[in-house]
C-alpha cells in the first residue's frame, strides 16, 4: 500500500510539472502572438490576446497613461488600425530572454522579457532603434486558455539611428505630431500613468525595472515596479 501511495504521489507530481510546462509554453506563445499582431498593427488580433472579460484588464506603454477595461483597450488599439492605413510606416518589436512564473495555484502567471525593435516613419524622415522591457500578468480562462491581463512596456531608449542612444535617448513622440500622423494616436486613457519613463541617460545610473518575477503561490498584484535592491548610484559597492 505504501508503494502504491508513493507511485500515486509521484504521478501527481509529474502531472503538476507537465501542467506547469504547458502553461509556460502557452503564456509565451500568447505573448509572442501579441507582438506579431502588434507589428502588423492588427487591432482585432491584439485584442484577442487579452482577458477582455476582466474589468481591470489594462495596457500601459512607455509614455502613455493606463488604458483599463475592454472599451479603453479597443479604443487604444484602434489607433493601430489607423496607423496600418498609413504608408511608409514600419514597426517591429521582438522579445528575448523571457522569464515566466506560473502561480502555484495554476490560475495566473507573470512574464518579464527584454524587447528590441525598430521604427520607421517616412513622413517624419525618422528611423529609430528601440529597446525596453515588457511586464505582463496573465490569467487562465474558464476554457483553459491563457490571456494577457495587465501589460506594461518600459522604454529604455527610442533613438534616431543616425544619432545613437548615447547622444539622444528619446524622440519625445515628435514623429506622431506631424500633420500626416496627427490623427493616429488620439485615444484618451482613463487612469494616470503608474511610472513615467526613466530612459537611458549616459550621465546617470539606469533604473533597471521591471525585474524578473519570483515564484509565487497566489496572485499578489502587479509587481512590475518591485525592486529587490537599491538603484546603482545608491549601492554600497563594498558589500557586493
Amino acid at each position: 500500500m505504501a508503494n502504491e501511495l508513493t507511485v500515486q504521489e509521484r504521478m501527481e507530481q509529474l502531472k503538476k510539472r507537465a501542467e506547469r510546462v504547458r502553461a509556460i509554453q502557452e503564456v509565451e506563445n500568447v505573448f509572442d502572438k501579441f507582438l506579431q499582431y502588434y507589428n502588423l498593427q492588427h487591432k482585432e488580433g491584439m485584442l484577442s490576446c487579452f482577458a477582455l472579460d476582466e474589468p481591470d484588464v489594462s495596457i500601459e506603454e512607455a509614455y502613455s497613461e493606463v488604458f483599463e477595461g475592454k472599451e479603453k483597450l479597443a479604443e487604444y488599439f484602434d489607433c493601430f488600425r489607423r496607423l496600418a492605413g498609413k504608408t511608409g510606416v514600419l514597426l517591429e518589436q521582438t522579445a528575448v530572454c523571457p522569464v515566466i512564473e506560473v502561480a502555484g495555484d495554476g490560475e495566473t502567471a507573470k512574464l518579464v522579457s527584454f524587447s528590441r525593435g525598430l521604427k520607421g516613419i517616412d513622413a517624419a524622415d525618422l528611423q529609430t532603434y528601440t529597446a525596453g522591457r515588457y511586464y505582463a500578468d496573465f490569467k487562465k480562462q474558464a476554457d483553459g486558455s491563457w490571456k494577457i491581463w495587465h501589460l506594461h512596456w518600459f522604454v529604455i531608449f527610442d533613438t534616431p539611428v543616425k544619432v545613437g542612444f548615447l547622444n539622444q535617448s528619446i524622440t519625445n513622440k515628435q514623429e506622431w505630431m506631424i500633420p500626416e500622423m496627427a490623427d493616429v494616436f488620439t485615444a484618451v486613457a482613463n487612469k494616470p500613468s503608474t511610472y513615467w519613463p526613466v530612459v537611458f541617460n549616459p550621465n546617470a545610473s539606469y533604473d533597471y525595472i521591471p525585474e524578473a518575477p519570483e515564484p509565487y503561490e497566489h496572485y499578489d498584484g502587479m509587481t512590475d515596479q518591485k525592486r529587490t535592491r537599491y538603484l546603482h548610484h545608491m549601492w554600497d559597492r563594498s558589500k557586493y
